[in-house]
């Protein structure tokens, strides 16, 4: 199991539902092109991510795309994050017709805003 940089393992996923229910309880909204975002702090010196895609977005094939796109951006941009964070994003339907640097903008959009 690669542990560098650019990995991404499952330590730094969020799938607990009581997880999921802290961030949105206690997590700051945000709004980009795309996608919302739910994060707060952890006590972890790594962050994590949760997704939350809905029916609305499209079939199976359509949401699974969508999500693997958001789980890369999160890979190549993790180290830029100061300290760790538990992020629940939530693609709208914009998400699914946006090209790969419509999607990278937005989310170098929300590491400055976090950090």
């Amino acid at each position: 199991m690669a542990t560098g940089p650019c990995s991404f393992n499952s330590r730094e996923r969020i799938r607990k539902s009581s997880e999921f229910a802290q961030v949105f309880k206690k997590g700051r909204r945000l709004k980009f092109a795309g996608f919302r975002v739910c994060a707060m702090k952890n006590n972890l010196d790594y962050s994590r991510i949760g997704l939350s895609a809905g029916k609305r977005l499209g079939g199976a094939v359509r949401r699974n795309r969508i999500k693997r796109r958001i789980r890369e951006l999160f890979r190549q941009n993790k180290g830029k994050f100061s300290t760790g964070f538990d992020m629940v994003f939530m693609p709208d339907s914009k998400c699914a017709s946006m090209d790969w640097e419509e999607l990278r903008k937005g989310f170098e959009q929300l590491v400055r805003r976090l950090a």
